[in-house]
């Protein structure tokens, strides 16, 4: 009889009633006027929507090939690999699905905790052998991203639970979870100022700690792949000048251009030994490093690393003190996990989450071709109406960017020639994922010339900001005034801005500019209010597609 009533209830409580019909998706993105903001805008920039993921690829994703002799793995909740970033009605039902997947499995692990954390462990000698395929990579990069991982005993200085200041590079954990800080404007976004870090302190003091605001993380396997270009580029150059100094017993000065971003000159000697006083915005190493708010990481996989040890006190024994990567300190030895584990993140599981953030959407460049009407106030219908003042405006900020020279480091496109992103430990094959077909929608379209046109606003350099943007500590090596230029593409919902989250809005972002962006805050000051009003609109085109957000 209990059985019975347990059973009707259950089946009471699952089945409620239908949600609303949603209302039908936008109509073709309207034209743009080319030779309005051509300096701006490739004409194909924005990329035809995809067809929605099938739910069903979940379970298939993660088994293995028959007769592999693959270890047994029961994956955990996931979505079948990447998910384009629209509102559809498939993809909702994906993320409904997901969302009660995950909350029967928040049961399950207060039921059975070993049972559970089994599925978030895989080893990287299983991917070498084909047992994961990427989409269950993916699936299981986006459960650790969401995971709730418990502060350890014996963490940071020897005390228990979190940290809010770290010591040094190292200390915390300050987090529990990556979602908790990126989350501002969609899944896997920004942070807001509450979610600052604070790092390279004593520990103790607010005032001896340098604030870092959490940046969202979209198209981030677009952006390594155009570092690795570009840095390809540039040793190239040095290669060159390299071989004539030497053939000709002569010193021979090249200019370092990568990508039509200048890095300065380097002067090759006959013997084969380098000048690099004059390089510029690169380290002499002349490898780009995109990540990291001073751009000292080269690769997503070291800047994960470090950003799991740094917040949540996971150790990646690979990376602690990688060649070309920054040293994030050894940390404690016997950090646990209140289950008698040591607290670290497996080889599998770092290219777990490197895979799940590669493949996020691009955000875009969107132009408002429409605005919402009302009836009287508080009341009636929203109505969607063509709003073509809207539209001018946006052509207007788009030449104001242009005409304070904003362009000239958050360069709009940057082009890449090969989408093919590969990640992978010390002494693994690689993993590779082509993201030009395989990462999720909206993402880069080819240009008439065939060439990947990357919706960056960044040029991936460092630039002297000047004295109100330094912070008080170093970092690997870069002035404490010197920054990576912020990548502006999605930054319409990802406020606050700067580096510390000090600007609430782009007015003021802008002002604190100096350095060598002095000219541009000074040119947007004298601006009239209208042509600062056109700025704002065309910024706040540069965002993420809507997106559905599942915690």
């Amino acid at each position: 009889m209990r059985r019975a009533l347990l059973l009707a209830l259950c089946a009471w409580a699952c089945e409620g009633p239908p949600g609303p019909a949603g209302p039908p998706g936008p109509a073709a993105d309207a034209g743009v006027p080319v030779d309005a903001v051509d300096a701006v805008v490739p004409v194909d920039a924005v990329p035809p929507e995809d067809a929605a993921p099938d739910a069903a690829l979940a379970a298939d994703a993660a088994r293995p090939p028959a007769d592999a002799g693959c270890p047994p793995w029961t994956p955990p909740p996931g979505l079948g690999g990447p998910v384009d970033a629209r509102l559809a009605l498939p993809i909702a039902d994906a993320w409904r699905t997901f969302r009660a997947d995950r909350e029967q499995e928040r049961l399950l692990e207060a039921w059975d905790p070993a049972a559970v954390q089994a599925r978030y462990r895989v080893e990287h000698a299983a991917i070498d052998a084909g047992c994961v395929a990427v989409p269950a990579l993916v699936d299981l990069g986006r459960a650790l991203f969401l995971r709730v991982f418990t502060p350890a005993e014996g963490a940071g200085d020897g005390g228990v639970g979190l940290h809010r200041f770290q010591r040094g590079h190292a200390g915390g954990p300050d987090a529990v979870r990556c979602v908790d800080c990126h989350w501002k404007g969609g899944f896997a976004g920004a942070g807001d100022r509450a979610d600052n870090s604070q790092l390279f302190g004593d520990g103790d003091h607010v005032l001896g700690q340098d604030p870092r605001n959490p940046p969202p993380l979209w198209g981030l396997g677009f952006v390594e792949l155009l570092g690795r270009e570009m840095s390809a580029e540039l040793q190239a150059a040095r290669a060159a000048a390299v071989a004539e100094a030497v053939a000709t017993g002569r010193p021979v000065t090249v200019d370092l251009v990568a990508k039509g971003v200048e890095f300065g000159a380097l002067t090759a000697r006959p013997d084969g030994s380098l000048d690099t006083r004059a390089v510029d915005g690169v380290d002499p190493d002349l490898v780009v490093k995109p990540f990291g708010w001073k751009g000292v990481f080269p690769t997503l996989r070291g800047f994960v690393g470090a950003s799991l040890h740094l917040h949540l006190g996971l150790q990646a024994e690979e990376l602690l003190a990688a060649p070309g990567e920054v040293d994030v300190g050894d940390g404690p030895a016997d950090d646990r996990d209140g289950d008698g584990v040591a607290r670290e993140i497996t080889a599998g599981q770092l290219t777990a989450l490197v895979l799940f953030l590669a493949t996020l959407d691009a955000p875009t460049v969107a132009v408002p071709v429409e605005g919402a009407a009302h009836g009287p106030p508080l009341s009636g219908d929203v109505q969607v109406i063509d709003a073509p003042e809207l539209t001018d405006r946006w052509l207007e900020g788009a030449q104001v960017f242009a005409t304070l020279g904003c362009p000239h480091c958050h360069v709009p496109f940057l082009p890449l020639e090969d989408a093919r992103f590969t990640t992978a430990p010390p002494g693994s094959p690689p993993v590779t994922v082509d993201l030009e077909v395989a990462a999720a929608a909206p993402r880069p379209a080819r240009g008439t010339d065939g060439v990947l046109l990357v919706p960056v606003f960044s040029d991936l350099k460092r630039h002297g900001m000047g004295r109100l943007l330094a912070s008080l500590h170093g970092e690997a090596g870069v002035p404490v005034d010197a920054w990576i230029t912020r990548r502006l593409a999605g930054v319409a919902t990802t406020s606050p801005y700067l580096h510390d989250g000090a600007a609430t809005d782009f007015d003021e972002a802008i002002a604190l500019h100096g350095g060598e962006a002095a000219f541009a805050a000074d040119a947007f000051g004298a601006l009239p209010e209208h042509d600062r009003a056109s700025l704002r609109v065309f910024l706040l085109g540069l965002r993420r597609a809507p997106a559905f957000r599942v915690r």
